[in-house]
């Protein structure tokens, strides 16, 4: 998304969640430097919460996110996750696969900030029963979907609404279809539906 398209998207983002008594969290993965030079200034000064969700395989890679970015990220008060290390499907791994996406991504994310690190974002918007079960036994407290939606507070696995530069931006349609219980079933099927694959 061209920057200038970008920040006129988080202005009326921003704003129309106001109106809508939404509370707002941007979201950005994969660790593009666009989050530092970008983003995190556009977000600090219309007083939106953030977090960025890097893979730790790209942290220091051209275009990709240095460990001292990182930390000034945090520095700057948003949250740090995990985005795996490769970008990669991880319903399509095996056992020691996984166990690199969520564990050995996330010690090399937290030894980069100095921090611990407790949330997630899954690539693709990709799990199944495998996946969420190994989330929980690594200790995860929030885990990001791709599931649309609005969220209740404390939610363990929070939906998250995409948007692309060349679809129509309507937050205030976003949010009332997000509050039609037809639309909340049908979501919540859905998500049953993968989480028992």
């Amino acid at each position: 998304m061209p920057r200038q398209a970008f920040e006129t998207f988080i202005r009326a983002a921003g704003d129309a969640a106001s109106e809508q008594g939404v509370e707002l969290l941007a979201s950005f993965d994969d660790g593009n430097r666009s989050d530092i030079e970008i983003a995190a200034p556009l977000l600090l000064d219309r007083g939106i919460r953030g977090a960025f969700f890097p893979c730790a395989g790209r942290i220091g890679q051209r275009h990709y996110l240095a460990g001292a970015d990182l930390r000034e990220l945090r520095g700057m008060g948003f949250e740090i996750g995990s985005h795996g290390m490769d970008h990669v499907a991880w319903t399509a791994l095996d056992a020691a696969g996984l166990t690199r996406e969520l564990h050995a991504a996330r010690t090399m994310l937290e030894q980069t900030i100095g921090q611990p690190l407790h949330s997630a974002a899954i690539p693709f918007g990709a799990y199944d029963r495998r996946v969420l079960k190994a989330m929980r036994a690594a200790n995860y407290s929030t885990v990001h979907s791709s599931d649309p939606g609005l969220n209740q507070p404390g939610a363990w696995m929070p939906r998250r609404w995409g948007y692309r530069q060349d679809q129509p931006f309507d937050f205030g349609a976003l949010v009332a279809r997000s509050r039609q219980p037809l639309f909340r079933l049908m979501t919540a099927l859905k998500r049953h539906a993968k989480s028992l694959r």
